[in-house]
């Protein structure tokens, strides 16, 4: 049995679906994305802190109580053309309290400004920068992409 709250995900994502038109913006469609998961905020005792990862904006997000043995790598979903650290805050913040491990959260670029193979790139300088500051010992790679393909 579904949850109240994907339940509640759900209904938003398939309204949404009615109300968007097929020609919309990427902005636009960026815009309604935020609207949408501001409904969901960072829980309480989870904290949101902003750090360089190689050059790529990116936030460490741990609930209370969470140390820095177990890391999880996250790429947020939008198929590299929508969704932010912003838009999945909420939800990284569940993850760490769930999982007991703390979260590096990547904001890459996004197209069609920033044209593929630059997501890549950034996903690739931060996981690197992660390595050599020895940020992700205990690291599990994770998306909630369905194309997401974890290592390199």
């Amino acid at each position: 049995m579904a949850s109240p709250e994907l339940k509640t995900i759900t209904e938003l994502l398939r309204a949404r679906q009615e109300q968007a038109p097929a020609d919309i913006s990427f902005p636009k469609s960026r815009a309604l994305f935020e609207q949408m998961t501001a409904a969901f905020p960072l829980p309480e005792n989870v904290k949101s802190t902003p750090v360089d990862a190689g050059g790529i904006p990116s936030e460490w997000i741990a609930a209370q109580r969470v140390g820095d043995e177990q890391t999880i790598y996250w790429l947020h979903g939008g198929g590299y053309c929508i969704g932010s650290v912003n838009t999945h805050r909420g939800l990284l913040g569940r993850i760490s309290a769930a999982s007991r491990a703390r979260v590096l959260a990547i904001d890459y670029r996004l197209a069609p400004e920033d044209p593929f193979p630059l997501a890549a790139f950034d996903r690739r300088r931060s996981r690197a920068d992660c390595h050599r500051r020895r940020f992700c010992r205990g690291r599990t790679d994770s998306s909630d992409s369905r194309g997401f393909k974890g290592g390199r």
